[in-house]
């Protein structure tokens, strides 16, 4: 390991700057694809549709063997003709404010200029007038720049044919002025576009000379719109052309012969923007093309031209964002998958300070739990000696924590059957030793599991012991000295717990607890959840009339998490029973709560008990992984479920592996960067009646940077746990904080691997770094570079 120095804070580095390649191909599609409909039946070319995606504007010869430009609806109907010109006029174009339509016109045989038509009045305006051809033109989004290739260039070089000048790319104001060259290059940049947001511009480029059409090396470039960064997006040695982006910028459609039968035997690709994940989304046969394709506003729908030999028509596709890859791998041939232990809960923790996660699981049906050390060539073995293993037989929740600030994890299982449950403290040299800690390990219990927080602020962690059946759930104050006492003065009311969770939900630092409960057995009804607010002085006020309350539902799995990215903790809640729905709520900014409606929030029906939420994918939004199963339902309804967060509050499901098809009766689940790769691995205990092992799976993300943190706290508890984590990352030009916190509980009776973990994206730099410890002290760092893992300790 090598330290490196960061003002006065030390950072340990565990693994280095790596370059990542981006795959050029993915095996699971990012779109799907509908029906194929031709709306028109003769001469139609180059559809594009108008603002609000109702119709579609074109060119066509039909009316009496001249090039007019035309509208029709969407579904070919209403055809009405625009132009009325002695001369051919294509490339039919929208205006953004759907009132003029802008196209080329052969205004001689071997010349183009560029006009564009107020569709109300008539009135055609010439906006450009060269004696070379001008043509491909589009608009900006905002309708203020008009970008077009052009051979004007090559005026005054006289001898050339049409096939021997340059084309460039140009743009201008909307009315013709302000003309001026983007692209210098010896042969041709055509059919050009600006990016959605004005930021990139798009073009198709041919690396070799002119030989026969389309049978020479044409690629998808890209550069800003300043001309920087310029790029090679398809790098395929085949013929790509007519680029077309996405109305939200993250995909490209383009034509290719690269799956062709023959050279020229072009079909519809989509790619993202950065030219990763090629997928084909048309399939012809030969002698036809797929080409000029055009994407509906909403992203819906595609309108593209497919030729042959009978000539070219329209034809619209569905078309819609796929589920999101799933790009985990299950790993079967290790140890941690081998045992059918009706395992429970599950907890990620690196005890003997090696760098690498250890596996802790918690069974029940009288097995023993299960604790797996992961050497350094990321293997696991497992630990069969010791008490911290032999004594169990039904525990549930279990939590790896630094109980005695010494800087070592110990352990804490939760019991039942009214057993004491267990702490286990770490003696150092990989072995524990059962402790005596007061009143927690000394009370007949029967829990399904625990949540630590320093929610006094003194500097070490206390513990909050839900039980069942009714009995008052417990909440244990650290003393400071190995002991803890149960605290007498606090709201209890009898529950049904199953899971429970600290979190600070109005950024004062004192944690509040949320407890999900399950049956009132004395009513035979669904029991209602506990919000108690944390006022500071050592005591809670229970909260029964918050939206988070008012609702009874068989409540598995409790966390928090700030999903929206707006500074502040937000609430998510697993239910099992048919008629429940997961529910997730949104922090207000003010530490009231409001439902949400998103899609991780809508399907009833799974019996969906742990969660995790993390940034598997890296790009920096929060992901969610649910792990379903309980018994008497359908095989289908215990599927686990995968939620990739979309940047904007919502989400799309992730399919196409066997973490989200593997059917199991699954309970706790877990994360962490077991290979330290700088991606999340997940976990899964099975339950399932001692005949189902558990799951694990292998993150396999590749493409995008990281940053993960290590924190060591002074005056805070030594693992820094309630510590709020803030990122500054500059990228465009612009800077946006990204927020995480430090709490490892998940779900139902788990806990992730304590670290905090950042997904970057493309962004290499982390331009700011806060961290607000627990006791009010906040470290700050700059310019960290991305991939790796640091060190951060707290002064004090």
């Amino acid at each position: 390991m090598k330290n490196i120095h960061l003002g006065e804070h030390t950072c340990r580095l565990l693994s280095v700057l790596m370059t990542l390649a981006i795959l050029p191909l993915s095996q699971f599609p990012q779109v799907i694809v509908g029906d194929i409909k031709g709306v028109t039946r003769i001469e139609d070319n180059y559809p594009s549709w108008s603002p609000d995606g109702s119709k579609l504007a074109f060119h066509s010869n039909r009316y009496d063997g001249n090039k007019e430009v035309y509208t029709m609806d969407a579904d070919g109907g209403n055809i009405k003709r625009v132009t009325f010109n002695d001369r051919p006029d294509e490339g039919a174009i929208w205006s953004p404010d759907g009132k003029s339509i802008l196209y080329s016109q052969y205004v001689t045989d071997e010349n183009v200029d560029l006009f564009i038509t107020d569709l109300e009045s008539g009135k055609t305006v010439r906006l450009t007038d060269h004696p070379l051809p001008d043509g491909h033109a589009k608009f900006s989004r905002d309708g203020t720049k008009i970008i077009f290739n052009s051979q004007r260039d090559d005026e005054g070089k006289p001898g050339l044919t049409t096939f021997e000048r340059n084309y460039e790319i140009y743009e201008m104001n909307v009315d013709g002025t302000g003309i001026r060259r983007l692209t210098n290059y010896h042969e041709w940049d055509t059919y050009p576009s600006y990016s959605p947001d004005g930021k990139k511009i798009l073009w198709r480029r041919i690396l070799d000379d002119l030989t026969a059409p389309r049978q020479y090396n044409s690629e998808i470039f890209v550069m800003n719109a300043d001309g920087s960064d310029l790029r090679n997006l398809s790098n395929s040695k085949h013929f790509d052309g007519y680029p077309e982006w996405s109305p939200d910028g993250e995909r490209i459609i383009f034509a290719s012969d690269r799956h062709g039968e023959t050279p020229g035997h072009l079909q519809l690709f989509v790619m993202n923007a950065d030219g990763s994940d090629i997928q084909q989304i048309t399939w012809n046969r030969i002698g036809e093309e797929d080409i000029r394709a055009s994407w509906s506003p909403d992203g819906r729908k595609i309108a593209f031209n497919r030729v042959n030999s009978d000539g070219s028509r329209v034809y619209v596709m569905d078309i819609a964002p796929a589920k999101r890859t799933a790009f985990f791998s299950p790993v079967t041939r290790s140890v941690v998958t081998e045992a059918r232990t009706s395992s429970r809960g599950v907890a990620w923790g690196d005890y003997d300070g090696n760098g690498y996660p250890d596996l802790l699981v918690a069974n029940t049906m009288n097995n023993s739990d299960l604790l797996y050390r992961n050497d350094e060539t990321i293997e696991f073995e497992q630990i069969v000696e010791g008490d911290q293993v032999t004594a169990g037989g039904w525990t549930e929740g279990v939590n790896w924590i630094d109980y005695d600030n010494d800087g070592d994890l110990d352990i804490f299982f939760t019991t039942q059957f009214g057993r004491p449950n267990e702490l286990f403290e770490n003696s150092g040299g990989g072995s524990f030793s059962r402790a005596d800690a007061g009143d927690l390990t000394r009370l007949e219990s029967s829990s399904p599991g625990a949540c630590w927080s320093d929610y006094d602020l003194d500097g070490d962690l206390d513990v909050y012991v839900i039980e069942r059946d009714g009995s008052d759930d417990r909440l244990f104050n650290n003393r400071g000295n190995k002991s803890f006492a149960m605290v007498k003065d606090f709201p209890y009311s009898g529950g049904d717990g199953r899971a429970c969770a600290w979190g600070d939900i109005d950024n004062d630092m004192y944690p509040e607890l949320y407890v999900g409960n399950f049956l009132n057995k004395e009513k035979n009804a669904k029991a209602p959840n506990f919000f108690y607010r944390n006022r500071g002085n050592g005591r809670f006020s229970s909260i029964r009339d918050s939206i988070v309350t008012s609702e009874p539902n068989l409540t598995y799995g409790v966390s928090f998490v700030d999903y929206d990215q707006d500074g502040d903790l937000d609430l998510f809640l697993t239910n099992i029973a048919r008629n429940d729905r997961n529910l997730l709520f949104r922090n207000d900014g003010a530490g009231e709560f409001e439902q949400t409606d998103t899609l991780v929030s809508q399907e009833e029906g799974r019996p969906s008990k742990g969660h995790t939420w993390g940034d598997f994918d890296n790009d920096g939004h929060l992901d969610l992984f649910i792990a379903n199963g309980t018994e008497g339902v359908d095989e289908k309804q215990t599927v686990n479920a995968l939620y990739m967060g979309d940047g904007d509050g919502g989400f799309v499901e992730a399919g196409n592996s066997a973490i989200v098809t593997t059917s199991n009766i699954s309970s706790g689940t877990a994360w962490a960067d077991y290979d330290r790769d700088g991606d999340l691995d997940i976990f899964v205990a099975n339950w399932g009646n001692n005949t189902e092992p558990n799951a694990f799976y292998r993150n396999d993300h590749y493409g995008t940077n990281w940053l993960e943190l290590s924190l060591t706290g002074g005056r805070s508890n030594r693992y820094g746990i309630g510590s709020r984590v803030r990122v500054k990352l500059d990228e465009d030009g612009a800077s946006k904080w990204f927020t995480r916190w430090l709490l490892p509980q998940t779900g139902y009776a788990s806990q992730n691997e304590p670290i905090v973990h950042f997904g970057l994206g493309k962004t290499d730099k982390v331009a700011e770094l806060e961290v607000h410890w627990p006791s009010g002290t906040v470290t700050r760092l700059s310019n960290l570079s991305s991939n790796q893992l640091i060190e951060v300790r707290e002064i004090g």
